[in-house]
């Protein structure tokens, strides 16, 4: 229904997107990808578990992020409140998953 409001932007985004080097355009079509691998997964999780429980995994992501970042790039933006909150993050996770058991 609200199609037909979409297309020029579509339209001149695909043509920026043609206009990129080939090296570009494969880093852009690898992260739309793994985008929308991770929303295949939630809702695969939600469809065989709960929603309760993909919802927690999924405020978990900050946390694997801040991880990622470190160990990918080596860029640190970690101190004792990001930590401490991590901790918290983690032990609600824990806690909600023993509790579906």
């Amino acid at each position: 229904m609200l199609g037909p409001f979409f297309v020029r932007p579509v339209l001149a985004d695909l043509q920026i997107l043609m206009g990129l080097d080939w090296g570009i355009r494969a880093l852009i079509m690898v992260i739309a990808l793994t985008s929308l691998l991770g929303t295949v997964f939630l809702y695969l999780a939600i469809g065989g578990k709960s929603a309760t429980l993909a919802a927690v995994i999924e405020i978990s992501y900050p946390v694997f992020v801040a991880l990622f970042t470190w160990l990918l790039f080596r860029e640190a933006h970690i101190n004792a409140s990001v930590v401490i909150g991590g901790a918290l993050v983690f032990a609600g996770v824990v806690t909600i998953i023993l509790g579906n058991r």
